[in-house]
């Protein structure tokens, strides 16, 4: 094996680099030239250039340097499955929230907020009007409606998903408590044809971020309050439209001016009105078109175990939408128009069928079906369909690999062969 530094066939050493501030810089961002993604290349260079601008800024000590190592590796043994220290750094410096806001800016009349550490996948459905807090959850109770539409139409938007979840009294999430229900005060809500929604949820109220780690000693050393202002959080979903994530605060509560990851926005900030003893809040939400994506979780989703993955296909699925996006940013596309029509079928014994099209075809070949048999392979996310029979003839291959994804009670597929689509379906209560 040749030695670090000599260059194969020569017995002259490669020259060391420059060893002054500048050269370190210059060699640093050299040395990730080499990164092919444009984009990846582009954040991995503008993170070290910024960096070693800061550290010739504030030119840290020897002491100051090793404080700050040791407070990073503090914040790993305090992160786990429960709780995201790095999260919570990010959201108490303002950096996520100025993320939310250059990202992921909504329409004026709702502002966006961080997603926040405690979000889970998985969520379950509930019914119009039902609530996130179980029975035997202290507190009051308040009931949100809304409508969700589209903000350049104002036509509302039918099947839009709003997903809300919130702290306790207590100030905890259900994670961070063991003498809470599973996904007690999280809960997913659809809207009806007129894009209208109801749901009852928790009155909010302010609670403390966790202090007991590394972030807590910084806000001690601040001396900033560790109270968030009361609040619920909300993502909204709808084929076609952006995500939409935000957080909605009560109005009067004490610590809105002094949030501590900057979140609560004059936007955000609403009336909650207590009439006929209760309490009442309505809220729309203008949807601007682009890519629905769903979050990344914060807290790591519960993967079903393998041999259920198989049987939590089985059912009726009805098409939501087709989606296909592009890298230049453009407004997705739907395949089959805003309104697609299909159903797609599987049963435990492995069979599968599909059908699915624009719901006003132009000619025959607008309608597409086939069926065959199926398998499921659970540890890299796919389904396999084996297409035995379909119309028209010839328009698909033997076997169609699909990339799965299950959210509640929507399944998505990604053609392992064309990942700029998406096919989004709604299992179809029994």
């Amino acid at each position: 094996m040749d030695a670090p530094g000599i260059e194969e066939g020569t017995s002259e050493p490669v020259q060391a680099g420059d060893g002054s501030p500048e050269g370190v810089t210059r060699r640093a961002l050299e040395a990730y030239e080499t990164i092919r993604d444009a984009r990846v290349k582009h954040l991995v260079q503008g993170l070290i250039e910024h960096l070693h601008a800061c550290v010739g800024e504030l030119r840290p000590t020897d002491e100051e340097w090793e404080f700050a190592w040791r407070f990073m590796e503090r914040m790993a043994q305090m992160t786990s499955p429960e709780r995201n220290e790095f999260l919570l750094l990010a959201d108490v410096l303002g950096v996520s929230q100025l993320i939310e806001a250059l990202a992921h800016q909504g329409p004026a009349e709702v502002g966006s907020a961080l997603l926040g550490p405690f979000y889970r996948h998985g969520a379950p459905n509930r019914g119009r009007g039902a609530s996130i807090a179980s029975d035997d959850t202290p507190g009051d109770r308040v009931r949100v409606t809304g409508r969700v539409f589209d903000w350049k139409t104002k036509q509302p938007i039918a099947g839009a998903i709003i997903e809300a979840w919130q702290a306790s009294t207590e100030g905890l999430y259900e994670n961070q408590d063991p003498n809470q229900p599973d996904f007690n005060l999280r809960g997913r809500f659809r809207t009806d044809e007129d894009g209208t929604f109801e749901l009852t949820a928790l009155l909010p109220v302010p609670y403390p971020i966790p202090t007991d780690g590394p972030v807590g000693e910084l806000l001690r050393t601040a001396g900033r309050s560790a109270h968030r202002p009361a609040h619920i959080h909300v993502i909204v979903m709808a084929p076609g439209h952006r995500t939409f994530v935000t957080q909605l605060f009560r109005e009067g509560d004490p610590y809105l001016a002094i949030d501590p990851t900057f979140t609560a926005t004059r936007e955000n900030v609403r009336h909650f009105e207590h009439a006929d003893d209760e309490w009442r809040l309505h809220v729309d939400f203008p949807m601007r078109k682009g890519k629905e994506r769903l979050p990344e979780a914060p807290i790591p989703k519960r993967r079903l175990p393998k041999e259920e993955v198989a049987q939590h296909f089985v059912g009726t699925w009805r098409l939501v939408d087709a989606l296909r996006t592009y890298d230049d940013g453009a407004t997705p596309t739907h395949v089959y128009g805003e309104k697609p029509i299909g159903y797609i079928h599987y049963d435990d014994a492995g069979m599968m069928s599909v059908q699915l099209g624009p719901r006003e075809r132009r000619s025959d070949s607008d309608y597409h079906a086939y069926f065959g048999r199926y398998e499921v392979d659970a540890d890299r996310d796919l389904v396999r369909h084996m297409v035995e029979g379909q119309t028209p003839a010839g328009r698909y291959p033997k076997v169609l690999e699909r990339h799965f994804r299950f959210s509640g009670d929507l399944l998505h597929l990604q053609p392992v062969d064309d990942p700029k689509r998406e096919i989004v379906w709604q299992r179809v209560e029994r």
